[in-house]
C-alpha cells in the first residue's frame, strides 16, 4: 500500500496495534499495523508527512 497517511493512531488499549488513515490518488483507506510491522516500519510510518 502507497499514500499520504493521514492520521496514525495508537491507542494503549489496542495491544501495540498501530491504526492508520492512508489516502492515494484514488481515495482514502484505513490499515492496521501489527507491533512487529510497526516495529520493522517505524522511520518510514513515523516520519511520513504531508509537504506543500
Amino acid at each position: 500500500m502507497a499514500g499520504i497517511i493521514l492520521v496514525r493512531q495508537k491507542p494503549g488499549s489496542a495491544k501495540g496495534l498501530l491504526f492508520i488513515t492512508i489516502e492515494d490518488e484514488t481515495g482514502i483507506a484505513n490499515g492496521i499495523l501489527f507491533p512487529d510491522r510497526f516495529e520493522a516500519q517505524r522511520r518510514t510510518v513515523m516520519s511520513a508527512a504531508m509537504s506543500g
